[in-house]
Protein backbone atom coordinates (compact mmCIF):
# COMPACT_ATOMS: atom_id res chain seq x y z
CA UNK A 1 0.00 0.00 0.00
CA UNK A 2 1.28 3.45 -0.91
CA UNK A 3 1.22 6.21 1.79
CA UNK A 4 -0.15 9.84 0.71
CA UNK A 5 2.51 12.13 0.20
CA UNK A 6 3.54 14.11 3.46
CA UNK A 7 1.62 17.86 3.34
CA UNK A 8 3.25 20.66 1.77
CA UNK A 9 3.87 22.27 5.67
CA UNK A 10 5.99 18.94 6.74
CA UNK A 11 9.60 19.53 7.03
CA UNK A 12 12.58 19.68 9.43
CA UNK A 13 11.61 23.63 10.44
CA UNK A 14 8.22 24.14 11.30
CA UNK A 15 6.47 27.17 12.01
CA UNK A 16 4.46 25.99 15.15
CA UNK A 17 2.33 27.30 17.41
CA UNK A 18 0.45 26.19 20.75
CA UNK A 19 -2.79 27.42 21.91
CA UNK A 20 -3.94 26.52 25.28
CA UNK A 21 -7.77 26.96 26.03
CA UNK A 22 -8.40 27.02 29.94
CA UNK A 23 -11.81 25.66 29.14
CA UNK A 24 -14.80 26.59 31.64
CA UNK A 25 -13.07 28.92 34.75
CA UNK A 26 -14.91 29.38 38.21
CA UNK A 27 -13.45 32.03 40.55
CA UNK A 28 -15.36 30.83 43.42
CA UNK A 29 -13.88 32.47 46.95
CA UNK A 30 -13.94 28.95 48.66
CA UNK A 31 -13.58 25.60 46.89
CA UNK A 32 -16.32 24.16 45.32
CA UNK A 33 -17.34 21.10 43.09
CA UNK A 34 -17.76 22.37 39.70
CA UNK A 35 -18.89 19.97 36.63
CA UNK A 36 -17.13 21.85 33.21
CA UNK A 37 -18.71 21.55 30.13
CA UNK A 38 -15.63 22.76 28.42
CA UNK A 39 -12.36 21.09 30.04
CA UNK A 40 -9.12 22.97 29.35
CA UNK A 41 -7.32 21.70 26.08
CA UNK A 42 -3.70 22.48 24.56
CA UNK A 43 -3.72 22.64 20.64
CA UNK A 44 -0.30 22.24 18.27
CA UNK A 45 -0.96 24.23 15.70
CA UNK A 46 1.70 24.59 12.26
CA UNK A 47 1.68 27.94 10.26
CA UNK A 48 1.42 27.33 6.95
CA UNK A 49 0.66 30.11 3.69
CA UNK A 50 -1.14 32.58 6.48
CA UNK A 51 -3.11 29.82 8.00
CA UNK A 52 -3.11 28.00 10.95
CA UNK A 53 -3.84 24.10 10.66
CA UNK A 54 -4.39 22.18 14.10
CA UNK A 55 -2.27 19.37 14.31
CA UNK A 56 -3.38 17.64 18.02
CA UNK A 57 -6.17 18.28 20.15
CA UNK A 58 -5.39 16.73 23.65
CA UNK A 59 -6.91 16.91 27.25
CA UNK A 60 -4.81 19.34 30.12
CA UNK A 61 -5.62 20.70 33.02
CA UNK A 62 -5.32 24.30 34.83
CA UNK A 63 -4.65 25.37 38.74
CA UNK A 64 -7.39 25.09 40.98
CA UNK A 65 -7.86 25.48 45.17
CA UNK A 66 -5.46 23.06 46.47
CA UNK A 67 -3.68 22.66 49.94
CA UNK A 68 -0.55 24.54 50.75
CA UNK A 69 1.60 24.43 53.60
CA UNK A 70 2.47 27.49 55.52
CA UNK A 71 5.72 28.40 57.42
CA UNK A 72 4.41 27.26 60.90
CA UNK A 73 3.38 23.93 59.29
CA UNK A 74 -0.36 24.35 58.98
CA UNK A 75 -2.50 23.52 56.00
CA UNK A 76 -4.47 26.02 54.13
CA UNK A 77 -6.78 25.90 50.94
CA UNK A 78 -4.96 27.91 48.22
CA UNK A 79 -6.19 29.23 44.92
CA UNK A 80 -3.37 28.16 42.27
CA UNK A 81 -3.46 30.60 38.73
CA UNK A 82 -2.60 29.57 35.37
CA UNK A 83 -1.90 32.82 33.99
CA UNK A 84 -3.55 33.68 30.43
CA UNK A 85 -1.88 35.06 27.70
CA UNK A 86 1.54 35.19 25.68
CA UNK A 87 4.09 33.10 27.05
CA UNK A 88 6.63 31.17 25.13
CA UNK A 89 8.31 27.62 25.29
CA UNK A 90 12.34 28.61 25.53
CA UNK A 91 12.97 25.47 27.02
CA UNK A 92 12.26 21.42 27.72
CA UNK A 93 13.38 19.31 30.10
CA UNK A 94 13.96 15.31 29.33
CA UNK A 95 13.74 13.49 32.28
CA UNK A 96 12.97 16.27 34.86
CA UNK A 97 13.39 16.08 38.62
CA UNK A 98 10.18 18.04 40.48
CA UNK A 99 11.70 20.06 42.79
CA UNK A 100 8.61 20.44 45.63
CA UNK A 101 8.09 24.23 46.98
CA UNK A 102 8.43 24.55 50.58
CA UNK A 103 4.11 24.93 50.53
CA UNK A 104 4.05 21.76 49.04
CA UNK A 105 2.79 19.34 52.53
CA UNK A 106 4.74 16.77 53.75
CA UNK A 107 2.04 14.20 54.04
CA UNK A 108 1.90 14.45 49.48
CA UNK A 109 5.16 13.32 49.82
CA UNK A 110 4.81 10.10 51.15
CA UNK A 111 3.12 6.90 50.57
CA UNK A 112 1.70 4.55 53.26
CA UNK A 113 0.96 5.07 56.43
CA UNK A 114 2.18 4.62 60.37
CA UNK A 115 5.27 2.61 60.11
CA UNK A 116 4.92 1.94 56.57
CA UNK A 117 5.14 4.84 55.47
CA UNK A 118 8.38 5.37 53.45
CA UNK A 119 9.40 8.47 50.82
CA UNK A 120 7.23 8.35 47.35
CA UNK A 121 10.79 9.09 45.43
CA UNK A 122 9.11 7.73 41.93
CA UNK A 123 7.00 11.48 42.50
CA UNK A 124 10.60 13.32 42.54
CA UNK A 125 11.85 11.75 39.29
CA UNK A 126 13.18 11.08 36.55
CA UNK A 127 9.98 8.71 36.02
CA UNK A 128 7.02 8.33 33.86
CA UNK A 129 5.10 8.69 37.70
CA UNK A 130 6.57 11.48 38.81
CA UNK A 131 5.11 14.81 39.04
CA UNK A 132 6.49 15.80 35.51
CA UNK A 133 6.61 12.88 34.00
CA UNK A 134 9.22 12.10 31.39
CA UNK A 135 9.05 15.61 29.69
CA UNK A 136 8.80 19.45 31.30
CA UNK A 137 8.44 22.31 29.15
CA UNK A 138 8.57 25.53 30.95
CA UNK A 139 6.48 28.71 30.45
CA UNK A 140 8.27 32.12 29.84
CA UNK A 141 6.53 35.31 29.94
CA UNK A 142 8.75 38.31 27.90
CA UNK A 143 9.16 41.38 29.51
CA UNK A 144 10.57 44.97 28.07
CA UNK A 145 13.31 46.04 29.97
CA UNK A 146 15.99 48.67 29.56
CA UNK A 147 18.39 46.34 28.20
CA UNK A 148 15.66 44.35 25.70
CA UNK A 149 13.91 41.72 26.96
CA UNK A 150 13.94 39.83 30.12
CA UNK A 151 12.26 36.34 30.50
CA UNK A 152 10.06 35.76 33.49
CA UNK A 153 9.62 32.47 34.84
CA UNK A 154 6.14 32.00 36.86
CA UNK A 155 6.58 28.32 37.81
CA UNK A 156 4.04 27.01 35.22
CA UNK A 157 5.23 24.04 33.39
CA UNK A 158 3.56 21.91 30.66
CA UNK A 159 4.64 18.45 31.28
CA UNK A 160 3.46 15.02 31.71
CA UNK A 161 1.84 13.69 35.08
CA UNK A 162 1.59 10.35 36.26
CA UNK A 163 -1.82 11.87 38.16
CA UNK A 164 -3.99 10.51 34.88
CA UNK A 165 -7.14 11.12 36.51
CA UNK A 166 -6.30 15.05 37.41
CA UNK A 167 -6.16 15.34 33.54
CA UNK A 168 -9.63 14.45 32.85
CA UNK A 169 -11.76 15.53 35.86
CA UNK A 170 -9.31 17.45 38.25
CA UNK A 171 -7.03 20.60 38.25
CA UNK A 172 -3.58 21.42 38.87
CA UNK A 173 -1.29 23.58 41.19
CA UNK A 174 -1.22 25.73 38.06
CA UNK A 175 0.54 24.09 35.21
CA UNK A 176 -0.86 22.25 31.95
CA UNK A 177 -0.72 18.33 32.41
CA UNK A 178 -0.45 16.17 29.81
CA UNK A 179 -0.77 12.02 29.60
CA UNK A 180 2.58 10.76 29.61
CA UNK A 181 2.30 9.31 26.25
CA UNK A 182 1.02 12.29 24.56
CA UNK A 183 3.82 14.90 26.53
CA UNK A 184 6.51 12.25 25.07
CA UNK A 185 5.18 12.20 21.12
CA UNK A 186 4.76 16.55 21.52
CA UNK A 187 8.55 16.97 22.76
CA UNK A 188 9.64 14.18 20.19
CA UNK A 189 7.67 16.10 17.39
CA UNK A 190 9.22 19.10 18.37
CA UNK A 191 12.58 18.46 18.56
CA UNK A 192 12.06 16.70 14.68
CA UNK A 193 10.37 20.10 13.60
CA UNK A 194 12.36 23.08 15.42
CA UNK A 195 15.65 24.11 15.77
CA UNK A 196 17.65 23.15 19.13
CA UNK A 197 20.41 23.40 20.93
CA UNK A 198 20.86 20.38 23.43
CA UNK A 199 22.57 21.56 26.99
CA UNK A 200 22.81 18.25 28.62
CA UNK A 201 22.11 17.89 32.49
CA UNK A 202 21.13 21.26 34.38
CA UNK A 203 22.95 21.14 37.73
CA UNK A 204 20.95 22.22 40.73
CA UNK A 205 20.90 21.92 44.69
CA UNK A 206 17.69 20.69 46.26
CA UNK A 207 17.39 19.57 49.55
CA UNK A 208 14.17 19.07 52.06
CA UNK A 209 13.77 17.09 54.97
CA UNK A 210 9.82 15.63 54.83
CA UNK A 211 8.78 15.14 57.87
CA UNK A 212 5.10 12.60 58.06
CA UNK A 213 5.36 9.65 59.99
CA UNK A 214 9.46 9.80 59.74
CA UNK A 215 11.90 11.46 58.74
CA UNK A 216 13.06 11.58 55.25
CA UNK A 217 15.86 13.47 53.79
CA UNK A 218 15.64 14.50 50.31
CA UNK A 219 18.54 15.77 47.74
CA UNK A 220 18.45 16.41 44.14
CA UNK A 221 21.34 17.49 42.15
CA UNK A 222 20.10 17.72 38.55
CA UNK A 223 16.96 19.39 36.90
CA UNK A 224 17.38 17.34 33.62
CA UNK A 225 18.85 17.38 30.36
CA UNK A 226 18.14 20.95 29.20
CA UNK A 227 17.15 21.25 25.56
CA UNK A 228 16.70 25.27 24.32
CA UNK A 229 14.19 25.96 21.45
CA UNK A 230 15.72 27.77 18.54
CA UNK A 231 13.58 30.45 18.15
CA UNK A 232 11.23 29.85 21.04
CA UNK A 233 7.52 28.05 20.62
CA UNK A 234 4.98 30.95 20.94
CA UNK A 235 1.83 29.42 23.54
CA UNK A 236 -1.15 31.46 23.72
CA UNK A 237 -3.11 30.41 27.27
CA UNK A 238 -6.32 31.73 25.83
CA UNK A 239 -8.83 32.79 29.30
CA UNK A 240 -11.71 30.59 28.20
CA UNK A 241 -14.68 30.78 29.52
CA UNK A 242 -15.15 32.41 32.76
CA UNK A 243 -18.41 31.45 34.56
CA UNK A 244 -18.50 33.29 37.98
CA UNK A 245 -19.61 36.54 38.85
CA UNK A 246 -16.01 36.87 40.10
CA UNK A 247 -13.82 37.50 36.79
CA UNK A 248 -10.50 37.74 38.89
CA UNK A 249 -8.79 35.13 40.69
CA UNK A 250 -9.26 34.57 44.06
CA UNK A 251 -6.68 36.62 46.62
Amino acid sequence: MELPPLPAYHGPAMDLAVEIDRGDVWYDLRPRRRKAERRPAIILYVVHDGARIPLVRWPTTIGGWQDEKLEGGDVVERWKESPAGPRVWRELFIGPTWLPPDTTPDDELVRGSGDDTTLARELFGPSYRSAYGLVMFVHHRQRQVKRGVAWVDEGVRSHGSGNIGSIFSGCSHGCHRLLPAQALRLAGFLLQHRPHVRHGPEPTSYARVVRHHGRFPVAITTRGDRVELTPPVPVDVRPGRILSPRKTPPP
